[in-house]
């Protein structure tokens, strides 16, 4: 079977080779092997939410057994079109009989193997139609990974000692001066405080 190794190219891929013992010491062909732990090993993949594809290398020069098929539209045709194309496509291959794996690309998908020359990640999204969207139009996508929480204070509570940093923080004992390490100005008379300060302490403005 010719293996596709092109194919699955990413961090998100392994490959699992199970040499089986050999003929004289197992009752079952290796082609009646594959069907009877086929619905387990699904069902430990489903677990995981994993899919996992089962192949049998045959002996002798790889011959091809797989189906890949490539759905095409015009420059016009909009990819929420071209998705749904593809699921028609999809169900019309599940109803064969021979057919045992349907895998499909379609959607939203991010590839989690970076080029090593641009440093960049292929990103592929599907946009609700609009009339000012056109193929080959030029964009910028921004993807929230996740929430930074950070301290900011007034500039104004921060004094300096030569290239030190100082605030006045409020504490039970009274007003103590402690160090604090900065980080980014914010455009509203207000910086970032990376380490020394914690949130919810109050800090003393001098007047």
């Amino acid at each position: 079977m010719v293996r596709h190794y092109y194919l699955r190219h990413g961090a998100h891929y392994a490959d699992i080779r199970v040499t089986l013992a050999e003929r004289q010491r197992r009752s079952q062909q290796s082609h009646a092997i594959l069907p009877r732990i086929r619905r387990d090993l699904e069902a430990i993949a489903e677990s995981l939410k994993a899919r996992i594809k089962l192949v049998e290398v045959p002996p002798g020069p790889p011959v091809i057994s797989t189906i890949t098929v490539e759905l095409y539209g015009g420059k016009a045709t909009p990819y929420r079109a071209l998705q749904q194309a593809a699921g028609v496509l999809e169900n019309r291959l599940r109803c064969e009989p021979l057919v045992v794996d349907v895998d499909t690309s379609v959607g939203d998908e991010i590839v989690p193997s970076a080029d090593p020359g641009s440093r960049t990640f292929l990103v592929k999204v599907s946009l609700t139609a609009d009339p000012g969207l056109y193929p080959g139009m030029f964009g910028r996508l921004l993807i929230p990974i996740g929430q930074i929480e950070k301290i900011y204070i007034p500039l104004a509570a921060v004094t300096q000692v030569g290239q030190l940093d100082f605030v006045i923080v409020k504490t039970g004992q009274g007003a103590v001066r402690r160090y604090v390490r900065l980080g980014q100005r914010g455009s509203d008379e207000r910086i970032e405080v990376v380490s020394g300060l914690k949130a919810g302490e109050e800090v003393l403005i001098a007047r």
